[in-house]
């Protein structure tokens, strides 16, 4: 009742999220067979992998969420206009992808990782800055830009973890990505959502004509931080092949 932003609720959130999360790692890793075997995190490269494929997820998923309802509900655009510009972003980063595993046989995956957390945070900080004046070739050009990241900096580097694990461990490995992509991704787009709504009503409340851009510039602002802070990550990714 006293609201999302509330400094009390936020850390009542936290602090139960974070208990949780503790109480379930010490407990899978103690099971002999456990349903995700966390020891796995153990192997380094693998750690990486996961840290950046996780934040490339959540910054995926945010963006899927945030434009539909930037382009229809803020700019006043067609819903066919939110198909285009994801099928574009889509087209791009499914060609970068294809590329980019050759690259990472010949160069390893290191700083192709690196360069695509890079374009990932700049074009999404772009994407907050271009909703001051938003339109939809810029949109286009953006999301274009964050396709080109994705390709570079999602699937080489997820590979590249799944190849450091032994053979009889890759089924393993794979069901652990998956499950954290898909909880941490869940959790993100909650509390952004719930931000969001409370945001705009606060902003609309003190006078604001775009509380729910402002908002949704807020986010993006946050994707593109956690974004470079898995930079570090990529640098722990082998040099070579």
């Amino acid at each position: 009742s006293d609201g999302l932003l509330k400094i009390a609720t936020l850390g009542l959130l936290s602090i139960g999220f974070l208990l949780s999360a503790m109480v379930w790692w010490a407990y899978e890793r103690r099971q002999r067979h456990p349903l995700l075997n966390v020891r796995l995190f153990n192997n380094k490269t693998y750690l990486h992998s996961n840290i950046i494929s996780i934040s490339q997820t959540v910054g995926l998923m945010l963006c899927l969420l945030l434009l539909p309802v930037l382009i229809q509900d803020v700019m006043g655009e067609s819903a066919l206009w939110t198909g285009v510009v994801l099928m574009v972003a889509t087209l791009i980063a499914s060609i970068t992808t294809h590329y980019a595993g050759k690259m990472v046989d010949k160069q390893g995956a290191r700083g192709i990782g690196i360069v695509g957390i890079a374009i990932s945070a700049l074009s999404t900080l772009m994407l907050a800055w271009c909703l001051y004046q938003p339109t939809l070739w810029l949109l286009m050009l953006i999301m274009s830009m964050r396709g080109v990241g994705v390709g570079l900096a999602y699937l080489p580097t997820t590979t590249v973890g799944f190849s450091s694990l032994p053979k009889d461990a890759v089924t393993e490995g794979a069901a652990l990505n998956n499950i954290s992509r898909r909880i941490i991704s869940t959790i993100f787009i909650t509390l952004s959502t719930l931000y969001i709504g409370s945001r705009s009503a606060q902003l609309l409340a003190a006078g604001s004509s775009d509380g729910m851009a402002s908002a949704i510039q807020e986010i993006l602002v946050v994707i593109a931080v956690i974004l470079l802070f898995t930079i570090p990550s990529a640098c722990k990714l082998p040099r070579s092949p």
